[in-house]
């Protein structure tokens, strides 16, 4: 879907721009080289199908040039040679100074994706912070394959060494504890720590509070008092907050250091939160 903002900003060109299109192809040709141009500036990448051609764009793109609007026939028409909607990907590339994903982009793109775990480690919302970075910077966006490869493997990597740093600092075994604790059923009852740590508070009351203070006592008892955790805190609230919405038939499928990770980060941040 194509709005009026997208017309303005990606499909408007002024009048050197146009100037520039008119040299470079011939009239019957011209619509079909702004529409590329104008995709480029929008989504980073050219235009690779015309199976659906966007109407209120090929007509915005005839009024500047001042030639019919073609319909979605015309366009295949122009793109039935291979050759031709390649020479004109290659022209929107170099005209628009987009450049391919090198060795040293692809280097600077998994730092600022690392920086932003701080945030989140949701695999969506990383590939388009990504993408926003790379349209910035004037890189052509990859396929969505290398892209998602790429978010994967620095969020995995985040992850054991957060996990490794975790290990050094407490020891496996109060990690192994923290995890089977909190899917241990509670005794005489028939919800898990987890499940029982996972309820919203009630309203204020002696009983609420009784509550409350039982469920911190529970968490210092299951936590080593060894001081904070040497991740983020950022990041620790991240790994809880996935911990805390995963269904429990869920969590034993995550890998053994996914499950210890976001148990202890669990249990962190809700003994910080009562406390």
């Amino acid at each position: 879907d194509i709005t009026d903002v997208d017309l303005r900003r990606a499909f408007t060109f002024d009048a050197q721009e146009r100037s520039d299109i008119c040299k470079a192809f011939r009239s019957r040709l011209r619509i079909a080289a702004a529409l590329q141009l104008g995709f480029l500036r929008l989504i980073g990448t050219p235009l690779g199908s015309v199976e659906h051609g966007p109407g209120a764009v090929l007509r915005h793109l005839g009024q500047q040039f001042a030639l019919r609007p073609p319909d979605l026939a015309t366009l295949r028409a122009w793109y039935g040679r291979e050759m031709t909607r390649f020479a004109h990907q290659r022209w929107a590339i170099d005209y628009d100074a987009r450049r391919s994903l090198d060795t040293r982009g692809e280097e600077l793109l998994r730092q600022f994706i690392r920086d932003h775990t701080h945030s989140t480690i949701a695999h969506p919302r990383l590939e388009l912070w990504a993408r926003d970075w790379m349209h910035r910077d004037g890189y052509l966006i990859p396929s969505a394959r290398r892209l998602s490869d790429l978010v994967r493997n620095v969020v995995r990597r985040v992850t054991t060494e957060d996990h490794a740093a975790v290990t050094r600092s407490l020891g496996a075994t109060p990690l192994q504890t923290c995890l089977q604790q909190l899917l241990v059923r509670r005794a005489g009852r028939s919800m898990t720590h987890l499940e029982w740590l996972r309820r919203p508070p009630g309203r204020r009351s002696l009983k609420t509070m009784r509550l409350l203070e039982e469920e911190y006592e529970w968490l210092e008892g299951i936590l080593p008092k060894r001081g904070a955790l040497p991740i983020p805190k950022e990041r620790q609230r991240v790994y809880a907050r996935r911990f805390r919405r995963r269904r429990s038939s869920h969590i034993p499928q995550l890998p053994l250091f996914r499950r210890e990770l976001e148990a202890i980060c669990f249990a962190t941040v809700a003994l910080g939160t009562l406390a």
